[in-house]
């Protein structure tokens, strides 16, 4: 489980994106991934293939910091797709931004690491890993 904790960015408007480290490189294809999300009375929703949304998109500013929560299963395995799911909240919006998250890294290579950035600038905050072995 990967969480982000108070996220703001260097840059108005921006979305946080993850990228898993797989075959020696940080991937820029082969997701498969959906954000659902709703703020005040609209609803929305949006597809990627470039990297694994976490938060809604162009909702993470400067001053008002970003919480989500994804999880991934069998990052290590070399059999299946890895499939991810989270949740989200942003405070950058017309109203409160509230997020699902889910879909997967189209691959059977193994995970050996992410990275987590913006779309385009910084970030500062807080991202914990949680997991077992």
């Amino acid at each position: 489980q990967i969480v982000f904790q108070d996220l703001t960015s260097g840059t108005a408007s921006v979305s946080c994106l993850l990228r898993v480290h797989a075959g020696g490189a940080y991937q820029t294809t082969t997701y498969v991934s959906a954000t659902n999300y709703g703020s005040g009375s609209t609803s929305a929703s949006l597809a990627t293939t470039a990297s694994i949304p976490c938060s809604v998109a162009g909702s993470t500013g400067t001053t008002v910091p970003m919480t989500a929560s994804i999880r991934v299963s069998r990052p290590s395995s070399t059999a299946a797709a890895k499939i991810w799911n989270g949740t989200g909240v942003s405070f950058n919006c017309t109203n409160v931004c509230t997020a699902t998250f889910g879909g997967y890294f189209n691959s059977t290579a193994a995970i050996d690491g992410f990275q987590v950035l913006m779309s385009s600038g910084t970030f500062s905050g807080k991202v914990k890993i949680y997991g077992r072995l």
